[in-house]
């Protein structure tokens, strides 16, 4: 006798209030006198989240704040293992924010403009 399968219903959450804050800007509003730049945060609900739920919730936010939502695009390099952060335009990440994201995603607490990362 083997055991063949064994299915628990238990998940962990590698989403939580310690790391569930996601920082962009979309671009510069325009003052008086001078430019400052517009940040939005997002804080995501605990769970278990693979990448491709994270950058769909990420998308769905900034479309809900009525920004444009692929300038941004999140994905894996699967000969690597690692997350792809792509941004174009004037869009920002900046992953210093308190509790940010960042650890799931594994990138450093940095400010991220165009381009892409790694």
């Amino acid at each position: 006798m083997a055991l063949v399968n064994l299915e628990a219903h238990y998940w962990f959450p590698n989403l939580a209030d310690e790391n569930n804050v996601f920082r962009y800007s979309p671009g510069f509003i325009d003052g008086d006198s001078m430019r400052q730049r517009e940040w939005d945060e997002v804080q995501i609900s605990e769970g278990s989240y693979d990448l491709i739920d994270i950058a769909e919730i990420i998308k769905i936010a900034m479309k809900r704040n009525g920004h444009n939502d692929d300038a941004v695009k999140i994905s894996t390099n699967n000969n690597t293992l690692k997350s792809v952060l792509e941004i174009q335009g004037d869009f920002q990440f900046d992953f210093r924010a308190r509790n940010s994201i960042s650890s799931v995603l594994g990138f450093r607490n940095l400010h991220y403009e165009e381009g892409i990362h790694e």
